[in-house]
């Protein structure tokens, strides 16, 4: 597969994904169909806003979707969950609460968005499903 072909295969994928303010700190849930740029928009505090305000600029948690509506439900989802369980989902793949940004931006620690557009790497935070089971709420 060459890198053109990779990068489109990319674009149609939909991210699910938790910042952090520290470990166990402030979370952030949120949806994007770029989360190298997503997440970079929020460590730059390019848009104002709870991350902004907040200080929250680690990705700790991400999964991928083929399409935007599972994302968004998704996303809806495990903002209704309770803080507990939210941090049983990061501390399910990444028990250390890594940033994981240079992970998906190919090793480099602060990349611009337009610099790190749509490459991401496979690694502790990207799965297809990874998920306790939907408790209710």
């Amino acid at each position: 597969m060459t890198l053109d072909q990779r990068i489109q295969e990319l674009s149609k994928s939909y991210y699910v994904y938790v910042l952090a303010s520290a470990k166990r700190g402030t979370l952030y849930v949120g949806v994007t169909s770029n989360l190298p740029g997503r997440v970079w928009q929020h460590k730059d505090g390019v848009a104002d806003g709870f991350t902004k305000k907040y200080g929250i600029k680690s990705l700790v948690w991400y999964e991928v979707h083929g399409d935007a509506i599972a994302a968004i439900t998704r996303e809806k989802q495990i903002k209704k969950w309770n803080r507990v369980w939210k941090i049983e989902l990061i501390e399910s793949a990444n028990p250390s609460w890594v940033d994981l940004y240079s992970e998906i931006c190919g090793g480099s620690k602060w990349i611009p968005a337009e610099a790190c557009p749509r490459t991401l790497k496979s690694g502790a935070g990207m799965t297809s499903v990874l998920a306790l089971p939907y408790q209710g709420g």
